[in-house]
């Protein structure tokens, strides 16, 4: 049981690692730094993805997108992401629980309260605090906005 984690917290690890190296390279226009953290955190973690879409979605929301280094990364990528569509069926027959619509709706609510699936009737809450902390999430972002035009 201990190898069993000790394998599992060491991707996790490298995870870590190569986030921060990502957000760092992405706040300081660093790109060359940005395509190599991005590329290794994929092959790291396949669940890396969340951070170049995070950054993409900054990108685009804050006007100063720059498309290169997205392409590159993409296209190093591209070859294991084609696995693991292709492996995505055979999920569902292992521990690794599936992704659903119930699961995606309410994602935000289930990491604010650690929830992981039971009891079954909690998913219903889970969805409305998705809702709402994304709302909060949005009204934030325009209040900034609002903050950031009035300083000009």
């Amino acid at each position: 049981m201990l190898l069993y984690y000790s394998m599992e917290a060491r991707t996790y690890g490298w995870y870590m690692l190569f986030a921060t190296l990502s957000f760092w390279a992405y706040t300081e226009n660093q790109w060359v730094w940005w395509t190599i953290a991005t590329i290794l955190g994929f092959y790291t973690h396949s669940y890396f993805l969340i951070i170049p879409f995070a950054q993409i979605i900054h990108s685009i929301w804050t006007h100063k997108i720059h498309w290169k280094p997205y392409v590159v990364a993409g296209l190093c990528i591209a070859p294991w992401s084609l696995r693991l569509i292709t492996q995505v069926s055979k999920l569902q027959q292992s521990w690794y629980f599936p992704v659903n619509l119930n699961l995606v709706g309410s994602v935000l609510g289930n990491l604010f309260v650690g929830y992981e699936g039971t009891p079954w009737y909690i998913w219903n809450f889970t969805k409305v605090l998705s809702l709402m902390i994304l709302f909060l999430v949005f009204c934030a972002a325009i209040e900034k906005d609002k903050k950031n035009s009035m300083d000009i």
